[in-house]
């Protein structure tokens, strides 16, 4: 945060004793061009002003001999959700240096020495304006080079090391920052490794060379750093995947991952090679792939990686093959970046760094939406819902804004609520890829295949290399009896990739959709049947959720005849849902017949088939009917709850009084912080807090946000 500072409209409080020296940082600050300044005395009337007006930035003295300090204003900073943003400076004593380093540890901005003079505070408030501005109103980076000085001044080189190591960690990849390293590394012994990191920042960015040399001279005595071995892990990389058919290429890259100090390198020639080290080796940090490559071609390649390999390592193409074609896959497929060939070796590095920066702390539009929709396809929906709210808080579009919502609602299994959205989103934005591929999805859910089918062949159009959509306009096209257009739907997959597994698992679908005779030697032939029953148990869920139960009915009966004689475990788990759906049909007999045999057996379903017969019988000897809540898509049982009405999912409230106890909103408050959110608090941590600032922060603060009451409505 910062950019606050950028907008001189937003309010500032200034809290010292003195009544001239309020009156001069006012003066000071308006000459600056801000506008809204409020002056006060004491941290006690400034607390009232935070109450009920929005403060972007307060200036205060320590105030170590009373009953409010700074260190129990930055306290409360900290555990007050809503006061995340607002930023604090210091004014302090010579005496009060010492206690510094616990301030920033707590989210200081900066610090500024009394006693004044005008001329003093003026150069003061130049200085750090002008440094905000050129750190590009970063908060974090500007708390940091105060902290720096703080430290270096003090000769604190020991904890001045460990925050620089927390703050490489907080910016992988800032070779600048990577830079910093040095003179703490140098002042605490540890030599060899600062020419480590002198000589890897002056090979990855030349134009730091000037910099590393007057490090050198200063400190090492301009020591030769030819000589040094080995490289620091830049970018905590531990495995990168290129995959290259020009050696010289290949060469040029493992080049410069080594000099960023990844700590395993592998590459292919070719696309199978790699394939199918990818899926023994799933936990890859970065994969590199050229576009045309051997025996499987380029989109096939990145399909099959992230489908039947899992992996979610963000992937750069380094190319000169891609065309206005392939943009739109890329996107849908979740390509991080494209790079186009030729390309010089810096603006390689800068991109690689680039990338991973933005993966690990996405910031950018484009980002911000691909790790969004990552965070739902791995069924993680906190971690959707947090990216969410970044990316809301931003400036972009209602549509853009409205898609997401929407795909999040459909995560959910809010589907009406997701087709609202997405309605609304087509409407302010047009269509795009991702809304296409939503609003079929939601229409499959609603049982309108039609117009489901008419969503994937537009984004079908779009991006014609998409396999696994293909196979699915292929299954509906034979739902709907357009057999030769399935059939044609299915050779052009074949086309693209004949092995694909997704196409053989559509063959096997649209046989038991239809009933054939070859249903079971197709799901026999398949490495894993279950996913061809799952996602015909969700299809019999979706018909019994828009009041088809008796489709969802038939659905089982089929999937079951096509289940290979061998997987017992399948079969009972779609027998018990066959029974569920009877029960819900009000067939209890049919119902009973399934599950007096299941609660019999030895499968998974044998305990749930005993649970459910009980409850039929309690329901029996009392007479009412048996109740069942609506059943979500097995889909999303593993990852999350949720809502059993229609509408757009469930909402947890916590009671009035929980929200206004401190604890919780502490609690809050250290949920949604992230590292460098507020300045340096979460990456400097002291190795022990000095004894008068434990003292300090005995005492918490008392603060409750309220309204401002206008004097119209005290009438």
């Amino acid at each position: 945060m910062g950019s606050n500072f950028c907008d001189r409209k937003y309010k500032i409080i200034a809290i010292e004793s003195t009544g001239a020296t309020r009156t001069l940082i006012s003066e000071l600050l308006r000459e600056k061009g801000f506008t809204d300044i409020q002056a006060v005395p004491s941290i006690r009337e400034a607390l009232a002003v935070l109450e009920t007006e929005t403060v972007s930035w307060i200036l205060t003295s320590v105030f170590a001999d009373q009953d409010s300090n700074l260190f129990q204003l930055l306290h409360l900073m900290n555990r007050v959700p809503h006061l995340a943003d607002v930023r604090v400076s210091a004014f302090v004593d010579a005496t009060e240096l010492e206690l510094m380093p616990a301030a920033f540890e707590l989210g200081l901005l900066s610090y500024h020495l009394k006693p004044f003079t005008k001329d003093k505070l003026k150069y003061e408030f130049d200085n750090l304006l002008s440094d905000f501005e050129s750190l590009g109103w970063k908060s974090l980076n500007l708390s940091a080079a105060y902290l720096r000085k703080c430290l270096t001044e003090s000769s604190l080189y020991p904890e001045l090391l460990n925050f620089e190591r927390q703050l490489m960690q907080a910016q992988p990849g800032n070779l600048q920052q990577m830079l910093n390293l040095a003179l703490p590394l140098i002042k605490t012994n540890k030599v060899e490794e600062a020419k480590s990191v002198l000589w890897q920042v002056q090979k990855l960015d030349p134009s730091l060379e000037k910099q590393v040399k007057q490090i050198t001279a200063a400190h090492l005595g301009n020591a030769d750093l030819s000589a040094v071995k080995g490289s620091m892990n830049i970018l905590n990389l531990k495995s990168a995947v290129i995959v290259e058919n020009d050696s010289a290429i290949q060469k040029d890259l493992t080049s410069v991952l080594q000099e960023m100090g990844v700590e395993k390198i592998e590459v292919f020639g070719d696309g199978r090679s790699a394939l199918d080290f990818l899926k023994n080796n799933p936990d890859n940090d970065l994969i590199i792939q050229e576009w045309k490559i051997p025996q499987i071609t380029g989109p096939i390649f990145l399909q099959r990686a992230k489908d039947e390999a899992a992996q979610t390592a963000p992937f750069i193409l380094y190319t000169s093959l891609i065309d206005s074609s392939d943009a739109q896959f890329l996107k849908e497929m979740g390509v991080a970046f494209v790079m186009n060939k030729p390309l010089p070796r810096a603006e390689i590095i800068k991109n690689i760094i680039w990338t991973v920066q933005q993966e690990r702390s996405p910031t950018d539009k484009k980002t911000l939406e691909r790790k969004f929709r990552q965070a739902l396809e791995e069924k993680d929906g906190p971690g959707a819902s947090e990216i969410m709210t970044r990316y809301m808080s931003g400036s972009v579009s209602t549509g853009a804004k409205l898609l997401m919502e929407a795909e999040f609602a459909y995560f959910e299994g809010a589907y009406e609520k997701a087709r609202d959205l997405a309605f609304d989103s087509l409407k302010n934005a047009g269509d795009s890829i991702f809304l296409l591929n939503l609003l079929g999805k939601v229409m499959m859910q609603l049982r309108d295949i039609g117009t489901a089918l008419k969503c994937f062949e537009k984004a079908q159009a779009l991006a014609p290399q998409n396999l696994v959509r293909l196979c699915q306009i292929a299954e509906i096209q034979a739902d709907l009896g357009e057999t030769e257009k399935s059939q044609a739907s299915l050779a052009v997959a074949s086309e693209l990739d004949p092995d694909s597994v997704v196409l053989q698992e559509t063959r096997a679908k649209i046989a038991i959709n239809a009933g054939s005779d070859d249903a079971m030697q197709l799901m026999s032939q398949l490495k894993d049947a279950g996913n061809v029953v799952s996602s015909m148990n969700n299809l019999a869920v979706a018909m019994a959720r828009c009041g088809k139960i008796e489709d969802g009915i038939a659905q089982y009966k089929k999937t079951m005849r096509a289940i290979p004689n061998d997987r017992v475990d399948l079969l009972a788990t779609v027998q018990f849902n066959l029974a569920l759906a009877h029960l819900r049909a009000n067939a209890l007999d049919p119902a009973k017949e399934i599950l007096v045999p299941l609660s019999q057996g030895f499968t998974k379903m044998q305990g749930k088939s005993a649970a459910i017969l009980k409850r039929m019988k309690q329901a029996e000897t009392l007479g009412v009917p048996i109740q069942f809540k609506k059943e979500p898509s097995v889909e999303t049982l593993p990852s999350m709850t949720v809502a059993t009405d229609t509408g757009g999912g469930s909402e947890v409230l916590e009671p009035k009084e929980a929200l206004l106890d401190n604890r919780h909103e502490e609690l809050v408050s250290a949920l949604i912080s992230r590292p460098g959110d507020r300045c340096c608090y979460m990456i400097f941590q002291m190795s022990s807090q000095p004894p008068q600032v434990k003292k300090m922060l005995e005492q918490k603060l008392r603060y409750k946000k309220r309204d401002v009451i206008n004097k119209d409505q005290t009438r």
